[in-house]
């Protein structure tokens, strides 16, 4: 099937009944989405350059908001396709907030939030031609303080529903832990034969003040049935903030669509 159907299909099934209800004052959403992003790595354990490459990014998740709060949980998927040296990057990010609404402007119209977050971030990366060097893990896990302003515009006539929510976030990773190999990569893998030894070998765990940010600038189309379109630009970054052959650096600049299908109902 071609995706622009399907696009169009789920697009409508969203909006069936959307001008026949009201928005709830609480709900649980089901997110599902899709995204292409351009990435650029650099491990100067491997490489002593960035490398770029593409990425095809799926994710899943759930929000929940009630009274003044919101909560969500967000898994990616993120396969990236590398050039020069031509290789792979596998990653999984798993993420959590909690947020809290602490401002409402007399219009009504812009609302603040801040809160907290918790992200695990899981790179695998295959580089056939690094030889001994072609396979490595690092895996990062982090605590942070998060912002987000939204503003209502697009309303009807009786003022009672926004059809759009502009937004923009910022997630400030605090402290974190890095998992990462503490040699440079000639020899690794030598004499080992088991998959999970060789992803593991010699590697140790460290902390790390401020290892990175994750920005979102994004458009949320709201029917009135409850269900909602996301479409943001989205840039994370993350970095192990040290020298040498342990220097790490991953950036993902991505354009993002989520279907968000509100599962409450009043």
């Amino acid at each position: 099937m071609k995706k622009a159907p399907l696009i169009l299909l789920v697009c409508v099934m969203m909006g069936i009944s959307a001008f026949a209800q009201t928005k709830p004052n609480r709900a649980l959403y089901l997110n599902m989405g899709g995204s292409y992003g351009v990435a650029s790595s650099y491990d100067n354990g491997t490489v002593p350059f960035f490398i770029m490459g593409s990425s095809n990014i799926q994710t899943s998740g759930i929000t929940y908001g009630w009274k003044r709060y919101e909560t969500n949980l967000e898994f990616r998927s993120i396969n990236t396709t590398l050039k020069n040296p031509t290789g792979t990057c596998l990653d999984y990010d798993v993420y959590y907030d909690f947020l809290y609404r602490v401002h409402d402007s007399e219009s009504g119209r812009w609302h603040q939030w801040v809160g907290g977050d918790v992200d695990a971030f899981i790179d695998v990366r295959q580089i056939p031609s690094l030889q001994n060097a072609s396979t490595n893990l690092s895996m990062f896990g982090n605590l942070g303080l998060v912002w987000k302003t939204e503003f209502d515009f697009a309303y009807n006539k009786d003022k009672t529903h926004n059809w759009l929510t502009a937004y923009g976030k910022v997630n400030l990773p605090l402290v974190g832990a890095a998992y990462r190999p503490d040699f440079a990569y000639v020899g690794d893998g030598i004499g080992v034969t088991e998959p999970i030894e060789l992803l593991t070998a010699q590697h140790h765990t460290f902390a790390k003040f401020f290892p990175g940010c994750n920005t979102d600038l994004g458009l949320r189309l709201n029917f009135k049935n409850g269900n909602c379109i996301d479409f943001n630009y989205r840039w994370d970054f993350i970095t192990t903030g040290k020298k040498d052959v342990y220097n790490y650096v991953n950036a993902l600049h991505s354009f993002n669509a989520t279907f968000m299908f509100n599962l409450y109902k009043q």
